[in-house]
């Protein structure tokens, strides 16, 4: 798939985690060996220049998870980013619990979460981290596959 939307659509492409729906890691629907394969064939389609936009910290990060392996990349959701609802209900993350109405936050949550791998919310926080800790080069590194695309287009 990532070979022909880049080459027949020439559009990049971002693997999301295939998580049962929204939440915890125990749902996965794949077998571990699975994912592991499967991170491998990703990550050597990156570096043959396919645009596989997500980083290789987070395909490192879910093969470390299916390894049994420590985490090093924690999702931030409350404090990088946050789900504010039409209500104005906010919560850190959709697998996470109300904490307040917009109106009553007055600060952010930099409280780490491991319990999922929703790359929406962990890749996201792992550049933003990295930017904040200026990790510049690293984050451009890791940011090159759309960084190029944005320039060549």
């Amino acid at each position: 798939m990532v070979r022909i939307l880049d080459q027949s659509y020439d559009a990049p492409s971002i693997l999301c985690f295939p998580d049962s729906g929204v939440g915890p890691i125990e749902g996965i629907q794949f077998s571990k060996n699975e994912l592991v394969s499967l991170v491998d064939r990703l990550l050597e389609l990156r570096n043959e220049g396919y645009r596989l936009q997500n980083t290789r910290e987070y395909f490192q990060e879910l093969k470390r998870v299916c390894l049994g392996e420590p985490r090093r990349v924690f999702c931030y959701g409350g404090y990088y980013v946050i789900n504010v609802y039409w209500d104005g209900t906010v919560r850190p993350c959709f697998n996470r619990k109300p904490v307040g109405h917009i109106a009553s936050i007055s600060a952010p949550i930099k409280k780490p979460c491991a319990s999922c791998l929703n790359q929406c919310f962990v890749e996201f926080s792992y550049i933003s981290d990295q930017l904040a800790r200026k990790r510049y080069l690293s984050t451009l590194t890791e940011r090159w596959p759309l960084v190029k695309t944005y320039f060549e287009s």
